[in-house]
Order: C-alpha cells, then structure tokens, then sequence
C-alpha cells in the first residue's frame, strides 16, 4: 500500500486468491454477494461490447479490446493469468459499469478512474481496491476525508461530454 494512503485506509479486506481476486473485490465493494464475480465479469463484457469504438480510444489500441473481452470472458473457478484483473484497462470498465469513482493503490498505480459516459449522480459514490504482492487484489475502505490519486489521462481525453461533471467533482482532491 502506498505510504501517502495509510493514513487514510479504515479497513481492508481480503478475498478468494483464486484468479478471480480483482472481480471479487469489486462486487464485495458494489454489495453484492461474496461469489458474484461471473456477475462483475460478465457486466463488464456487456460495457466494452457496447462501447467498443469508446474504449479502442481510451487503450490506444483497437485490438486490446478484443483482448480485453476474451481476458474478460471466463467463467470456470480457477484461472490462468490471461484471465485476471488487469488494470488500467478494467478500470475505465468499472468506473462506467457501476457509476462510481474507482480508486486503486499499488506500489506502482495509484490511479482513480472515472466513467466514461454518465452524467454525475446525485449522491456520489468511491470504491478503492489495492494490490498486494503484485498478484492479488483487496477491498480497501477509506477515510471520507482522503484525497484522491489522479485520473487516469485516458478519461480526460476520451470522456463523453456527460460525464464532464466527474472531472468537476474529484479534480480538486487529486493528489499526484
């Protein structure tokens, strides 16, 4: 965990080390059930088939995205690394999915990614998931006070214009 960030870190949780560890996180943080991550999975696929022209811009290959959606579409229990969380690109796909600002700290990332088409809700909402051991993620729960890392560059160039009030509403916490 990055040491500017412990300050701020309320309580972390571990889940299943089983190759699904970064979907895992996610839908403990959305509230969903321990073992919803085929449902975390598969509302990512639904996102980047939608918008595949969005997110060949936001990573700056038109190819990765196929990449992105095979990684994306596995289903059995235990997985290869090919089929693991892998960020940034996941990232872009969370933010817009569940309408949230999507923290993740590591030793070597620490980035908030933004969605990437949806106006700013009323009531705002932060998940945080962390990196351990370069191989496995946790849910991280933060103080309300923190400040946020920066966006991820690929949000402030490719970003609909609904979703511009994202950028309003976290830039001045962005710490770097």
């Amino acid at each position: 965990m990055p040491v500017e960030y412990q300050p701020y870190v309320v309580d972390i949780k571990n889940v299943m080390d089983d190759g699904h560890c970064g979907f895992r996180a996610v839908a403990g943080l959305m509230g969903f059930g321990k073992d919803d991550w085929a449902r975390v999975r598969q509302d990512l696929m639904n996102e980047l088939g939608k918008n595949p022209t969005l997110y060949a811009g936001v990573f700056l290959q038109e190819e990765r995205v196929s990449k992105v959606l095979e990684s994306l579409n596995c289903f059995i229990e235990s997985v290869r690394y090919k089929h693991w969380f892998t960020l940034p690109y996941i990232g872009f796909l969370v933010a817009s999915v569940y309408n949230v600002a999507f923290i993740t700290l590591s030793r070597d990332m620490l980035l908030t990614f933004l969605p990437m088409h949806s106006a700013l809700p009323t009531s705002l909402k932060s998940i945080c998931m962390g990196m351990v051991n370069n191989n496995h993620f946790v849910q991280v729960y933060l103080a309300t006070d923190r400040p946020m890392p920066l966006v991820a560059s690929s949000w402030t160039t490719h970003h609909k214009r609904p979703a511009d009030g994202w950028g309003l509403a976290y830039g001045n916490r962005q710490i770097s």
